[in-house]
C-alpha cells in the first residue's frame, strides 16, 4: 500500500509541483503537512504514525535546474543531496533538519518585525526631536513606510504560519507606549487651563503618530481585524487614548472644564475655542472607551447648571428688582447658556442644558415666586418690549 504526496514550493518563491509515491513502512501510517522553506533550501514530508513505529523521513535539496519526477522506489539522483530510506532516518537526523527549520522561520520572523521596529524608532524620534524638519515623500517612503509595510504584508501572508496576530498586537503596543511614554508623563503635573491645552497639543502629536502606523499596519483591516471582529486601527487609536489619558485624568479635565464655564458666567473671559476643542475630543473618544468620558462630562453639567441656576435665583440682586428687569435677566443668562451649548459637539447636550435651564426658570418665576412676582407686576406693570418675553417665559414647559 502507498499513499500520493505532492511536493509544492512556496508560491511567494517558486510556483512548482512534482508528485511522488513513497512506500508507507506499514499501513497505518498517515501523511503529515510539509514545511515549507525558502529556496534552496530542505522541504520535509514526513509520514507519521501512532508509537511505536518509527517515522519515515523524505527529505530533498531542490535546485532550479533540475527537474525532478521521483517514482515509486525514491533513489538518490540528479541535485538530490540525499535521499533517506525510512531505514536510514535517525532521530538525531530528523531533528537537526527540523531544528534548522525552525531557525529559518524565527530569523524571517526576527527580520521582519526589526524592519517594523525600525520604522516606528525613526518615525518617533523624527517627532521628538527634529519635528520642525519636513520630509520629502521619497524620504518617507523609502525609510519609513515601504519597508515596514512589505514586512506586515509578509508576516499576514505566511501560508502556514499566519502571524497577523503577533502584528496586531505588535500595532497596540506601538499605541499604548507612545501614550505612556510621552503624553502621560507631561499630563501628570499639569492643572486647569495649561491642562487642558496640553492634552490637545499631546492629541494631535498622538494621531499624527497613530496616522503613521495606520498606513504601515493597514493591511490588517482589509481581513484580519473584520474577520476576528477586532477594533479597527482608528477605533483602536481612539480606544487606548480615551482609556489611558481621559479616563485616567477625567477628575482633572471635567474640573478645568467646568472652572472655565463658571469664569466666563461670571463675566470673565476665556478661552472658547480651547473648551470646544476638548468637548470634541471627548465626543471622538468618549464612546470607544470602555466608559463613555463624554456621557460622564454631559450629566455633570447637567447637574452644575441646574444647581447655578437654582442658587441664582436665591440672590437679591436677582430677584430683588423690577419685574421688568428680572425678565431681562432671565433672558440674558438663557442666552448666554444657549451660546454657550454652541460649544458641545453632540446635539442632544445642547437640548438637554436648555431645557435645565429653562425648567429652573419656570420654577422660579412661576412656583417659587408666584406671588411675588404677581404682586410686582400689578404694582409696576409690564413694559410693553417686555410683554414678548413674558409671554416666552409663559409658555415654557417643563419636560
Amino acid at each position: 500500500m502507498s499513499h500520493q504526496l505532492t511536493l509544492q514550493a512556496d508560491f511567494s518563491i517558486f510556483p512548482f509541483n512534482f508528485p511522488c509515491k513513497l512506500p508507507s513502512p506499514t499501513s497505518k501510517c498517515k501523511p503529515h503537512l510539509s514545511l515549507q522553506l525558502p529556496l534552496q533550501a530542505t522541504f520535509a514530508y514526513k509520514y507519521m504514525q501512532a508509537p511505536p513505529f518509527p517515522s519515515l523521513l523524505l527529505s530533498a535539496v531542490y535546485d532550479s535546474r533540475f527537474t525532478p519526477l521521483l517514482n515509486q522506489h525514491v533513489r538518490p539522483s540528479g541535485m538530490f543531496a540525499c535521499i533517506l530510506s525510512p531505514m536510514a532516518v535517525v532521530s538525531s537526523q530528523v531533528d537537526s533538519l527540523f531544528s534548522e527549520a525552525k531557525m529559518d522561520v524565527d530569523m524571517m520572523l526576527n527580520e521582519k518585525l526589526k524592519m517594523i521596529d525600525d520604522a516606528i524608532t525613526k518615525k518617533k524620534t523624527k517627532m521628538d526631536c527634529h519635528p520642525e524638519v519636513p520630509i520629502t515623500p521619497a524620504e518617507k517612503m523609502n525609510a519609513y513606510e515601504y519597508p515596514a509595510t512589505c514586512s506586515v504584508f509578509t508576516l499576514c501572508n505566511r501560508p502556514r504560519r499566519d502571524y497577523s496576530n503577533l502584528v496586531y498586537e505588535k500595532y497596540t503596543n506601538y499605541l499604548t507606549e507612545r501614550i505612556q511614554e510621552r503624553a502621560l508623563p507631561v499630563l501628570m503635573d499639569k492643572h486647569g487651563t495649561e491642562l487642558l491645552t496640553e492634552v490637545m497639543r499631546l492629541w494631535s502629536e498622538y494621531k499624527e503618530f497613530a496616522s503613521f502606523l495606520s498606513k504601515i499596519f493597514a493591511y490588517l483591516d482589509r481581513y484580519y481585524i473584520p474577520k476576528r471582529g477586532l477594533l479597527s486601527l482608528d477605533d483602536s487609536m481612539r480606544y487606548h487614548f480615551c482609556n489611558l489619558v481621559c479616563d485616567k485624568l477625567f477628575s482633572k479635565l471635567q474640573g478645568a472644564m467646568m472652572r472655565l464655564i463658571i469664569q466666563e458666567r461670571d463675566g470673565g473671559q476665556i478661552d472658547r475655542n480651547l473648551l470646544k476643542t476638548v468637548s470634541c475630543l471627548l465626543f471622538e473618544v468618549g464612546e470607544k472607551g470602555t466608559v463613555n468620558c463624554y456621557e460622564k462630562l454631559e450629566q455633570i453639567m447637567l447637574a452644575e447648571v441646574a444647581a447655578c441656576y437654582s442658587q441664582l435665583s436665591l440672590e437679591r440682586w436677582f430677584w430683588g428688582d423690577s419685574f421688568s428687569n428680572y425678565l431681562r435677566k432671565v433672558d440674558w443668562c438663557l442666552n448666554q447658556e444657549e451660546a454657550r451649548a454652541e460649544l458641545y459637539p453632540s446635539p442632544t447636550t445642547k437640548t438637554k442644558i436648555l431645557d435645565v435651564k429653562c425648567s429652573v426658570m419656570k420654577y422660579v418665576m412661576l412656583e417659587r415666586n408666584a406671588e411675588k412676582w404677581a404682586q410686582k407686576r400689578i404694582a409696576e406693570g409690564i413694559a410693553a418690549e417686555d410683554q414678548e418675553l413674558l409671554s416666552k417665559y409663559a409658555s415654557l414647559k417643563l419636560e
